[in-house]
């Protein structure tokens, strides 16, 4: 060994002084007895240009701290520029099985900078082996070396690149336990009904959804949704009131022939106020006549998926021809509630509207709002031959539900239709969207049977009875085109 690297070794801090003197020492030892052996004589050694070498944080858990006298035995040893080569038998201590690294930081290189010492160009003895100060060197440079890749590519890892558990070699992944089925559902005063999950789109429970019904004053939604794929929701634009208009019956909000009215305010006075004169105000501004605006509002009902609707008016009283279904009322409250202008007017308790210069509070007349925790909006109906009717929403942990109710047979059980329906799906989203992601709806073929559909698909009739109730007054009555729930 030179005087450069035990220098080098001396300056170091103590702890890792000691440790890679022992290492050294041992090193020299082995080399000076295999010379020995041999016979042969020491020869001037080539000198490395030192090496970086990271700081270890801990000793070996072989190494032993050297005392006092023995310190300045190699100090006095490093002063005369030598070491003697025999001084006794090698002590060797034992390695661990697996050596792991005492490096923390950099990796150590091997290679040699240009600008090295005089002393690393002397010319290489002619002996067979390697000098003991390059043994010694290997035997340094080895406690700081990194582990290879190949080793670390071998590590053992619990978690997968997605940060999942992996199971043990030989055993497969234990599987989750399937949802537990979702309790009955309440029991509903209302002849047809739908309870949708809002983002997904996916039903979660119905009943009778595809049966043909007046959906009365809902129709408004499909009124507002028709206006903003052609106006702004803020537009300003004044509209002239026309004789028609105001002549329409029930629930008004007292425009007058010829009163001037925002786009923006009509839109309010229909969703909040339910107001018939301003619907019909409104389709005819926008479609030139009643009659051209409600085959504007079939058109879109369509792109939106609703496919068994056919609207006649703006309004939603009663017409010949005029029907919809729940499943497709909520499809419709769907976009209305994707619809950002719209979603924030439906959630609204009052507006104030401009009417003639003056101003005029409107009220909303959906009381789901302040009935439920959470609610936003959307819109009721009613007629005698409907009945009472309501599609509205609400939002709880993150779920985004609608309840979709036509044919109810009074106000008060509208509402508790409504809550009963909502708290269902959001006590028991997980269990509901569960069940709804296995569904498949079935589109009833001429000739079909409630039979031939359990057994192409492999169900009871009894399974497919619970799960389509309206089915149950008459199972052997399907018509084609029907569409029915396998679950």
């Amino acid at each position: 060994m030179g005087v450069a690297e035990l220098t080098t070794i001396i300056n170091m801090r103590r702890p890792i002084r000691l440790a890679l003197l022992v290492w050294a020492i041992s090193a020299a030892f082995g080399v000076a007895a295999y010379m020995g052996c041999l016979g042969a004589t020491a020869a001037t050694p080539i000198i490395p240009p030192p090496l970086p070498i990271p700081k270890p944080t801990t000793l070996p858990p072989t190494a032993q701290p050297l005392t006092d006298w023995q310190m300045a035995q190699m100090e006095q040893m490093v002063a005369g520029g030598s070491i003697a080569e025999n001084i006794g038998p090698p002590v060797q201590p034992p390695l661990p099985a697996q050596p792991q690294p005492l490096v923390l930081g950099a990796q150590v290189t091997t290679s040699v900078p240009s600008s090295s010492s005089a002393s690393a160009s002397a010319p290489a003895p002619a002996s067979a082996g390697p000098s003991p100060s390059a043994m010694m060197a290997a035997a340094v440079l080895s406690i700081a070396a990194p582990a290879p890749p190949e080793q670390a590519a071998k590590a053992p890892s619990s978690t997968s690149s997605s940060g999942s558990s992996s199971a043990p070699a030989g055993e497969a992944p234990a599987e989750l336990p399937a949802p537990s089925p979702p309790p009955p559902p309440p029991r509903l005063t209302a002849k047809a009904a739908v309870l949708m999950d809002a983002d997904s789109g996916k039903v979660l429970y119905s009943l009778n959804p595809y049966e043909k019904r007046s959906p009365a004053s809902l129709t408004k939604i499909v009124t507002a949704l028709t206006a903003v794929s052609r106006v702004p929701v803020n537009d300003t634009t004044l509209v002239k009131v026309s004789a028609n208009a105001a002549a329409e019956p029930s629930v008004r909000i007292g425009l007058c022939t010829g009163d001037r009215i925002s786009v923006q305010d009509l839109l309010a006075a229909l969703l909040l106020a339910s107001g018939n004169d301003a619907a019909t105000a409104l389709a005819e501004h926008i479609g030139g006549s009643e009659k051209a605006f409600a085959q504007m509002m079939n058109k879109k009902a369509k792109e939106l998926g609703a496919l068994d609707s056919n609207f006649a008016n703006a309004h939603g009283l009663d017409a010949a021809g005029y029907y919809s279904t729940a499943y497709d009322m909520a499809l419709l409250s769907r976009a209305l509630l994707d619809h950002a202008g719209l979603a924030e007017l439906v959630k609204q308790s009052r507006a104030i509207i401009s009417l003639q210069g003056k101003q005029k509070e409107i009220a909303n007349i959906n009381s789901f709002l302040w009935r439920y925790n959470g609610a936003l909006g959307t819109k009721t109906g009613y007629t005698q031959k409907a009945g009472y009717s309501i599609s509205a929403a609400a939002v709880r942990n993150g779920h985004r539900l609608i309840v979709v109710l036509l044919g109810c047979p009074s106000s008060e059980q509208r509402w508790a239709d409504a809550q009963a329906l909502m708290d269902y799906g959001m006590n028991n989203y997980a269990a509901l969207a569960a069940q709804a992601a296995r569904q498949i709806i079935y589109t009833v073929q001429r000739g079909d049977t409630l039979s031939s559909i359990a057994k192409r698909y492999h169900k009871s009739l009894a399974e497919l009875l619970a799960a389509n109730p309206g089915l149950q007054k008459n199972p052997d009555r399907l018509i084609a085109g029907q569409r029915i729930v396998i679950p």
